[in-house]
């Protein structure tokens, strides 16, 4: 029996829709069917698998793979574009070397068969929604439904189903067709005013309703994500100016509760070029960091190469020389590809991909930090002529508070950067939050599956 929550959607849905208004879920009687069996009379498809033709990057079939499923959002494949294409002489010879027309192969994924992987990746479902001829490898089953089954119904119980009858093997996940024997589709036989077609697109169109709620928190989920990520930029911009009237105020009352004898009108800064050698000194990686040396030198120095997040180490090495270290608090940055800033209070050494900025002259090193943060920002490096090379980021300057009658330029840096700090932990609170809203949000599609498919009752 479906549980009692699951039907009280199922009111709130026909209620909310105006349809299926007569239909009692707790009515309806489901009969044991497969996808696959011995027995014919007892499948509600056929089913055959894919396989593997030449490829010819100018072949008009697309030919999918299991990545290619796997990037395409949503149940339905409207638009195939597979990274690799075939033709239709390749597909012959693959299958037919002998011309005869006879294999089952031949026949090409049509509109509204049923795609689902079956090795490796167990269960990614899509329904093929396009006219266009295409073909797919021998890691995904092709289903085409019966006469008054549902392709929709039997595609979300296939995201159910599938996953529960994989077996571990040497090359990862997979089913053989002795597994898939096992898989049920539990199929609604009829009830007063309702054939068992019309209530598996009763059951699939409440499931779409649920799906849409999900759906939509979702998305506001990503627009909240954005949002914060930018506030959290324009935050970060108009602290070194303390011109803002609304971060003004949430400064000084900040300040006042951290008991700092300093005001957003305190405030005067001054611009430090990074080129200035009294404030800043750049240190480049060596070239004999290498990925040989990284794996045959393990050490206790991390090493700084094209990382991507802070304070992420691939390497430990055994430092060639000492003045490779560096041992002071500074930033250091990817100078290649999608550049990256980091904050370092460790000792490290660096590959020819990194660069490190040492301060020096009261310059405090996190508010450094905080500063190119907000440089690239506004400010894009890439791969070739516009790296973040020593000379292109000398070109930057940064804003340092003068002093005050109460602090110096070194410690308002540090009362500045304990700020920016609030707000940092207050994105990544928010953006924690969102994620595990969203996170609960995609794990509640397939609970809900779940509980649709697990609460048939069988008549038999």
């Amino acid at each position: 029996m479906f549980n009692p929550t699951l039907i009280e959607k199922y009111e709130e849905y026909k209620k909310a829709t105006g349809r299926y208004t007569e239909l009692d879920l707790n009515d309806v009687v489901f009969k044991t069917k497969r996808i696959y069996s011995d027995n014919p009379d007892e499948m509600v498809c056929i089913k055959r698998m894919g396989f593997t033709p030449k490829r010819d990057p100018e072949g008009d079939i697309d030919w999918f793979k299991v990545s290619d499923m796997n990037a395409i959002d949503g149940l339905y494949i409207d638009n195939p574009n597979t990274k690799e294409k075939t033709t239709m002489e390749l597909v012959r010879y693959a299958v037919d070397k002998k011309n005869t027309g006879k294999s089952e192969k031949l026949i090409p994924i049509k509109k509204g068969d049923i795609l689902i992987s079956f090795k490796l990746t167990v269960g990614v479902v899509k329904i093929y929604n396009s006219d266009k001829h295409a073909y797919c490898n021998e890691a995904i089953d092709i289903l085409t439904v019966n006469k008054d089954i549902n392709n929709r119904y039997v595609a979300y119980n296939c995201i159910i189903e599938y996953p529960k009858y994989g077996t571990q093997t040497n090359n990862g996940m997979t089913l053989n067709d002795e597994s898939k024997k096992e898989i049920k589709i539990m199929i609604p036989e009829p009830v007063d005013g309702y054939s068992s077609l019309e209530i598996q697109e009763a059951i699939v169109e409440f499931i779409d309703y649920q799906k849409a709620q999900t759906e939509n928190l979702t998305h506001k989920m990503t627009l909240l994500k954005h949002d914060i990520s930018k506030t959290a930029r324009v935050i970060l911009s108009k602290v070194f100016e303390m011109k803002d009237p609304f971060i003004s105020e949430q400064f000084d009352n900040w300040a006042k509760l951290k008991s700092y004898n300093v005001t957003s009108s305190d405030f005067n800064f001054i611009s430090v070029s990074l080129s200035d050698t009294n404030y800043f000194k750049f240190v480049k990686g060596k070239n004999h960091y290498i990925k040989s040396y990284n794996t045959s030198h393990p050490g206790d120095i991390p090493l700084a190469t094209g990382s991507v997040k802070n304070k992420s180490i691939a390497y430990y090495v055994e430092a060639i020389n000492e003045d490779d270290v560096v041992r002071i608090n500074c930033v250091s940055f990817n100078k290649d590809g999608d550049t990256k800033v980091f904050y370092r209070d460790f000792p490290f050494a660096m590959d020819r991909h990194h660069v490190a900025i040492l301060p020096e002259n009261n310059i405090n090193a996190l508010y450094l930090y905080f500063s190119m943060l907000n440089i690239l920002n506004h400010v894009q490096y890439e791969w070739g002529e516009n790296t973040a090379s020593v000379e292109n980021m000398s070109t930057h300057t940064i804003n340092t508070p003068d002093i005050t009658t109460n602090y110096s330029s070194n410690e308002l840096q540090e009362i500045l950067s304990e700020f920016i700090g609030t707000f940092n932990v207050w994105k990544k609170k928010m953006l924690n939050l969102a994620n595990s809203v969203q996170d609960k949000s995609n794990m509640l599609d397939k609970v809900f599956l779940n509980e649709v498919f697990k609460g048939q009752s069988n008549g038999e």
